[in-house]
């Protein structure tokens, strides 16, 4: 399944538990359940969550960003921690500029991706003073190292997933926050890749059986963009029914 289709589902799941829990909408709940809909497809170079971005000006910006967030982190790990300076800037310029230049191999970019979480985790801690989130960035982390379609695409994930969040849920005062990064997280699963001819392993890793809820016989673009205006339709619609009955 496409991963505009993803994004669409993960935000219409959203909405949905926005309307059944009386929670009210929010524009930042919505760009997380985006961004957590696309997250399991990590492990694969192909994705959206993992490609460069095409355009040149958008690619800029990002890169100015990160360089800026890895320059005022070497430097609050150097005031504040003791670390060596100058040798956290050559390491951290020399990942940004494996980013500038989009080297696509496999273990780099899973590399990466890891350290990148590990920056993250830092940042965090200097925002909060918290170090309550590091199973939010081990799942992060780990996710890039595993085959497309495994541990990402499974029960197990979605679990840990839950119980990382849940510890930052209350460091960051946003109520409902667990539920929806993990509803959005299973939407790519369960209402996503599940109806996808490769299927998903839900028992991972009890089981590496994949389970697929149409024939593996059905292998044509068409019949996917059916079930992505299936599916997205059905969300629409429940919506819509949600919104009268509550």
């Amino acid at each position: 399944m496409k991963g505009k289709a993803h994004a669409s589902i993960g935000a219409l799941t959203y909405y949905n538990y926005a309307i059944l829990t009386q929670s009210g909408l929010s524009l930042l709940m919505f760009f997380i359940s985006i961004i957590f809909s696309l997250i399991p497809d990590l492990d694969t170079e192909k994705s959206i969550a993992s490609k460069h971005i095409p355009s040149r000006k958008l690619e800029i910006f990002i890169e100015a960003i990160i360089g800026v967030i890895l320059f005022l982190t070497t430097f609050q790990l150097w005031v504040e921690n003791g670390f060596n300076y100058y040798v956290l800037l050559i390491f951290f310029l020399f990942l940004f500029f494996i980013f500038k230049f989009n080297i696509k191999k496999l273990k780099l970019r899973k590399i990466i991706l890891t350290v990148y979480s590990i920056v993250f985790y830092f940042i965090i801690v200097y925002i909060t003073g918290s170090k309550s989130h590091y199973f939010f960035v081990l799942f992060l982390g780990i996710i890039p190292w595993f085959s497309h379609r495994s541990f990402s695409h499974s029960l197990v994930s979605v679990v840990f997933l839950y119980f990382s969040i849940k510890r930052l849920e209350s460091l960051f005062n946003l109520d409902h926050l667990k539920e929806v990064v993990a509803l959005s997280y299973a939407s790519h699963i369960f209402l996503g890749d599940i109806l996808t001819v490769q299927g998903v392993p839900i028992f991972w890793p009890i089981s590496k059986k994949r389970f697929s809820l149409i024939s593996t016989k059905i292998k044509s673009q068409k019949y996917e963009n059916i079930v992505e205006i299936s599916v997205i339709s059905f969300l629409v619609i429940l919506a819509f029914y949600l919104n009268n009955k509550i």
